[in-house]
Parts: C-alpha cells; sequence; structure tokens
C-alpha cells in the first residue's frame, strides 16, 4: 500500500531530473571538479520542492495566523529557498571561474 502512494512521487522526482539535467547541459557543470558546481542540480531540486511545500504553509498561515510553529515553518522554508538560489549562483559563479 505504501509502494502505490510513493510510486508518483518517484515519477515525479524522476521527471524533475531529467528536466534539470536537460537545462544543465549546454552549461557542462560536470566538467568542473569543485564542489558546488556538482551540487547545483540538487540546489534546483530543494528550490522546486520548498516552493511546492510553500504553497500549503501559506495557507496554513492564513488559517492560524498566531501559531508560532506555523510562522517558524514559513520562515524556514523561505530561508532555505533563499539559500538554494545562492547556492545556484554561487555554482554559476564557480563553474564560470575555473
Amino acid at each position: 500500500m505504501l509502494q502505490k502512494f510513493i510510486k508518483p512521487f518517484i515519477s515525479f522526482d524522476k521527471i524533475v531530473d531529467e528536466n534539470i539535467n536537460y537545462l544543465l547541459l549546454r552549461y557542462d557543470l560536470n566538467s568542473v571538479n569543485k564542489d558546488i558546481t556538482s551540487i547545483t542540480p540538487i540546489f534546483f531540486k530543494l528550490t522546486l520542492y520548498f516552493l511546492i511545500l510553500l504553497v500549503p504553509a501559506v495557507i496554513l498561515k492564513l488559517i492560524y495566523p498566531t501559531k508560532t510553529i506555523v510562522n517558524f515553518l514559513l520562515k524556514l522554508m523561505v530561508f532555505l529557498i533563499v539559500m538554494s538560489v545562492f547556492g545556484i549562483f554561487i555554482g554559476f559563479f564557480q563553474a564560470l571561474y575555473s
């Protein structure tokens, strides 16, 4: 039963991987042996998944505006999105200057 629930998420993850790899194919990030450049696709996936999860968090914020756990969750998700975007930029700059 759990496999039926997880299977669509695995297929969605494969589709996201293919699209991100297709998007980054022309940049040839694998030829650079640097740390942040090699994990740039992971930052793309994190940003996408947290943007998807941000919608229910904002809805929870509208329903429960005074709950501190909802505020903390929302701030944490926005912080992680910003850090992932920052990691993407750093990865591209590292690939540019190496």
